[in-house]
């Protein structure tokens, strides 16, 4: 089955059950259902980054602002059905893979189909952080002291205190509805592809904000504005340079 068919599958699998898989969650941020599309059997383990973006490195880790707690990429994890994870998602990294180690930055760039595809793909990456904050309770570190009543709140609620719980389930129905969207038109000029010559892997993340990738295996690092539409390419490239100078 092609890309288009497995994708044409996944759009529909969300729109009939994204209701339904975020109410769940509301109940039981903890609950073993396939997180696109809410099935609760046939389970496996989906990586929140694919192994292959860090190259397979068990001892790359991320770090949590919220709590300074840091976490191997390798065993972030979520629930997600064989089919969704195997023969959809999967298939789309195969492409993306692809996608990345055709293209020459210097001589040309991606075409508009390639461009929408990262795009999901970046999209897909952003709701699994959002499922991943909702079901990870705080934990102090080391070095701080135990807050008894913290313990029991998901790091996604402490992440922006002006956040309700309301609109953080709000927020990750809105991510999965993007996936949903077929069209990314709109959203073209909010992804940036520079070509680097960084030998070291980086990962920002900024829930709600933007995502960014540094691919040093193929030289590229694409960096993407979730929640941002710019009418140029170039708006959009200013301000990524700001937030780059700041964060990186």
């Amino acid at each position: 089955m092609k890309l288009t068919s497995r994708l044409i599958d996944l759009r529909k699998n969300i729109r009939n059950n994204q209701r339904v898989i975020v109410d769940k969650l509301k109940t039981n941020h903890n609950l073993n259902l396939c997180v696109f599309c809410g099935i609760e059997n046939n389970l496996t383990k989906e990586h929140i980054l694919p192994q292959w973006v860090y190259d397979r490195n068990p001892k790359r880790i991320f770090t949590t602002n919220t709590n300074g707690i840091s976490q191997t990429y390798n065993k972030s994890v979520l629930p997600c059905c064989s089919s969704c994870n195997n023969e959809i998602l999967g298939h789309l990294e195969y492409v993306i893979q692809d996608k990345l180690k055709d293209v020459d930055l210097e001589l040309n760039c991606f075409e508009y189909k390639d461009i929408e595809l990262i795009i999901l793909w970046l999209e897909t990456i952003t709701y699994k952080l959002q499922v991943m904050d909702i079901r990870r309770k705080f934990k102090k570190d080391k070095n701080s002291e135990f807050i008894p009543y913290l313990s029991d709140f998901p790091i996604s609620f402490l992440q922006d205190l002006s956040l309700s719980p309301s609109k953080v389930f709000s927020n990750l129905r809105k991510s999965l509805k993007k996936i949903s969207i077929k069209s990314k038109t709109n959203r073209i000029n909010s992804l940036l592809v520079f070509k680097t010559k960084n030998p070291d892997f980086h990962f920002i993340h900024s829930s709600n904000n933007f995502i960014f990738l540094e691919l040093p295996k193929y030289e590229i690092a694409l960096f993407y504005f979730l929640n941002k539409e710019f009418r140029t390419h170039k708006d959009a490239h200013d301000k990524c340079i700001n937030i780059l100078d700041k964060e990186y």
